[in-house]
């Protein structure tokens, strides 16, 4: 005897990726949802701490040879080029250079953003976020969240 007519295993193939769509579009809205809530007030410790110090310092060497000496590379959030000293920096880099990655990424897609009349804010934002740290911490939340919906597909597969 069969548990589960072959009617019923048809429907269940077609209604799985419809539903997994909804849930993937639907935990994707909820973790951008007011994605800029302390409107750039920064007010978690640790991500301000990236966000406005480290993160506007990050960018290409213009060198093999720079990128290879950790005092001289800009990627190196360990080490401060302009005071020429040690840095205190306790996080992980991955999500440092995400977060830059992102914002450079915003940055290049704000004239794209202001063609397709994206509000005011949200182009503003767009603009200023390869160096303004409230921008950059906007960036990081929204990779973020791209990871976190990735989650949910890991977790369905």
């Amino acid at each position: 005897m069969k548990l589960e007519s072959d009617s019923m295993q048809g429907l269940r193939h077609k209604l799985t990726y419809p539903l997994l769509l909804i849930i993937l579009l639907s935990g994707l809205t909820l973790r951008v949802w007011d994605v800029n809530f302390d409107q750039g007030i920064g007010s978690h410790p640790d991500e301000r701490s990236t966000a406005c110090f480290y993160a506007p310092r990050i960018h290409l060497p213009q060198s093999w040879a720079e990128f290879w000496d950790a005092k001289r590379s800009p990627l190196n959030p360990l080490w401060n080029i302009q005071e020429n000293r040690r840095e205190g920096f306790t996080y992980g880099h991955f999500p440092l250079y995400l977060g830059v990655a992102a914002g450079n990424l915003l940055h290049v897609l704000a004239p794209i953003g202001k063609w397709l009349h994206a509000p005011t804010a949200t182009t503003d934002l767009m603009v200023r976020a390869d160096k303004d740290c409230s921008a950059l911490a906007v960036a990081g939340r929204l990779v973020i969240a791209l990871l976190d919906t990735l989650t949910i597909l890991l977790l369905f597969l």
